[in-house]
């Protein structure tokens, strides 16, 4: 993202599927949470008795979309990057947002759970590409690096918390979704040192 407008824009957007899929009907198979529940277990996507939800698959593409979006920009961008701090910092997004879509895959097979495109997820990633072009054209492509990484933190942390960690609260993709949140916490600080040092000297 390149301005604080589209990261409300985009957590709007997420809300938005939210409300839009309030009466959507159940979908996936049982599943339990660490090895079981007193009750069985619980449904992925949610229980449309208790009100409904967005189906587990939907937040899946939205995981999906977010932290390959990450991954995209570290490989494209981090040959040109010059500051040894933020080539630090892409190598550690690359690493750590590859694993998330490795727990990821790892709970869609376990729970037979099938990604399923949303407009958010789709904003995500036409947004990740316009951004990718735009740091490579920039004068300074260190600074709009990290400039963009607080953004892009900013705005995957906000729909962890706002959009998917509600909806998927007691299914396996939970456990996805902590992991994230806790990288999150970490990633917008390392990102926002990151831009205090490179606005230390004059751009």
């Amino acid at each position: 993202m390149s301005t604080p407008t589209s990261v409300v824009f985009t957590v709007a957007l997420g809300l938005a599927t939210l409300v839009a899929c309030g009466t959507a009907t159940e979908v996936g198979a049982q599943a339990t949470v660490d090895g079981g529940a007193a009750d069985g277990g619980v449904k992925e996507g949610g229980d449309a008795a208790d009100g409904g939800s967005c189906p587990d698959g939907e937040m899946a593409a939205i995981l999906a979309a977010a932290n390959q979006a990450q991954v995209d920009a570290t490989m494209q961008l981090r040959a040109n990057l010059s500051d040894s701090r933020a080539v630090a910092l892409a190598e550690k997004m690359l690493t750590d947002h590859t694993l998330v879509l490795e727990q990821l895959q790892g709970q869609l097979r376990a729970g037979a759970i099938a990604p399923r495109t949303s407009g958010v997820a789709q904003a995500i990633a036409d947004s990740a590409a316009r951004d990718r072009t735009a740091i490579a054209a920039s004068a300074s492509i260190d600074s709009a690096y990290a400039d963009d990484e607080v953004l892009w933190h900013l705005r995957d942390q906000a729909l962890l918390d706002a959009v998917i960690a509600p909806v998927v609260s007691g299914s396996r993709l939970a456990f996805v979704a902590t992991s994230m949140q806790n990288l999150e916490k970490q990633h917008v600080a390392l990102a926002l040192a990151l831009q205090a040092d490179l606005d230390a000297t004059c751009r």
